[in-house]
């Protein structure tokens, strides 16, 4: 018979891993964010979840592409038994006052998101109730990587992101206070900086530049291979670098 003392911290653990916040901060970020993923740390450890700060290997060859490593993340974390997962760009400060982010759940939609300074879904905060639509929007997300967009950035994962959830009828349009990209005045909960108005510091804006640049330079030669062998590289060093990612971090297996 199993005793009250062990029937109760089985319900302690079960309550307390109900939810899993997360970010990526690869290929430095970890160093150029830290107070930002502090933040994020110590959101979780008010709500009692459980968080990881995913900054190993420190480097990966998909250069500025591994944001689309937050898509097969948020999967791995919903097959792993997760209830609520939310996501979190490293570039994304959590204010001190924050609610409890799921209260922003209703009864019917399963992926919540804020429209960015574009109007467009930004993928910078992205929040998913564990469920059929949640693991159909991020298939259907992964299966939109290769596919034109009718409008693109030219890289990553949020195109994707916007053309699966602007045709989906399980998305929650959350509030910008959620994922405030534009407004400095606002009363936001999470400021994000990405690449939007409220990126005003020079030195990110180079780190950034140098980033991407890098990027291209180990895959130009990429680009001179037919369009399926070059979505099957890409696809292979992203499940390398995946890969990589699991052996460290076992909350997502």
């Amino acid at each position: 018979m199993q005793s009250k003392s062990s029937s109760s911290n089985k319900q302690d653990k079960n309550a307390k891993a109900s939810m899993l916040i997360f970010s990526l901060a690869l290929n430095g970020y970890e160093l150029l964010y830290k107070s930002y993923l502090e933040s994020h740390r110590a959101y979780a450890s008010r709500l009692q979840c459980d968080y990881v700060s995913v900054v190993k290997p420190h480097f990966s060859s998909l250069g500025v592409e591994c944001c689309w490593l937050k898509i097969y993340l948020l999967q791995q974390a919903l097959n792993a038994g997760y209830q609520h997962v939310l996501f979190l760009d490293a570039d994304a400060l959590v204010q001190p006052d924050a609610p409890d982010i799921r209260t922003a759940f209703n009864s019917q939609n399963s992926v919540y998101l804020a429209r960015g300074y574009s109007g467009d879904y930004n993928s910078g905060v992205i929040l998913v109730r564990n469920d059929n639509n949640a693991k159909l929007f991020i298939q259907s997300v992964i299966q939109h990587r290769f596919l034109d967009k009718k409008e693109s950035v030219g890289w990553g994962e949020n195109d994707s992101v916007i053309t699966v959830a602007e045709n989906a009828n399980y998305i929650e349009t959350l509030s910008r206070r959620w994922n405030n990209t534009a407004d400095e005045g606002l009363n936001d909960y999470i400021r994000h900086i990405n690449f939007g108005p409220l990126r005003t510091s020079k030195k990110r804006n180079v780190i950034h530049k140098f980033m991407s640049r890098f990027t291209r330079a180990l895959w130009w030669g990429a680009k001179l291979l037919p369009r399926k062998r070059r979505e099957k590289m890409l696809n292979r060093a992203t499940q390398k670098t995946l890969q990589k990612i699991l052996k460290y971090y076992p909350q997502f297996r």
